[in-house]
């Protein structure tokens, strides 16, 4: 019988300046088999971005760097992974509509928990298409 390959892990990366946020999102990534990259700014971010072109899938980005660089950091991604999706976690929606204009795919709002923020990543890997044909099937 032919070897079966495992299942892709998405690429996500995770881009939050606060060292534990940032680990606590990255842990909870790992468990539910993503691959997840942690940044701990927008310059360490985008200095990345084109050694991943074309493998990146989620970027989930705090909003906070967001509203202050968000157009950049979300042109730069989808410039270079035109199919990656992008979720701002942000502390109020003050900025909503402006990232989302940006070309954020997706926007939530603080207090969540690591467990939501690794749903909410799962969900936008998945309508990628990021963990191959046979991972999930969708309910018609």
């Amino acid at each position: 019988m032919p070897p079966t390959s495992a299942p892709k892990e998405p690429l996500v990366f995770v881009v939050d300046n606060d060292p534990h946020v940032n680990l606590l999102i990255t842990a909870t990534l790992k468990l539910v088999k993503c691959n997840p990259l942690p940044f701990h700014s927008i310059d360490e971010c985008l200095n990345s971005i084109d050694k991943f072109a074309g493998e990146l899938d989620v970027a989930s980005i705090d909003g906070k760097l967001a509203e202050e660089r968000g157009g950049l950091i979300i042109s730069r991604i989808k410039e270079a992974n035109p199919d990656a999706k992008v979720l701002v976690i942000a502390n109020n929606d003050s900025a909503r509509s402006q990232i989302l204009r940006y070309g954020a795919d997706d926007f939530a709002m603080k207090p969540l928990n690591v467990a939501t923020i690794a749903e909410k990543i799962v969900m936008l890997a998945a309508i990628k298409g990021s963990f191959g044909q046979n991972s999930y099937k969708r309910i018609s």
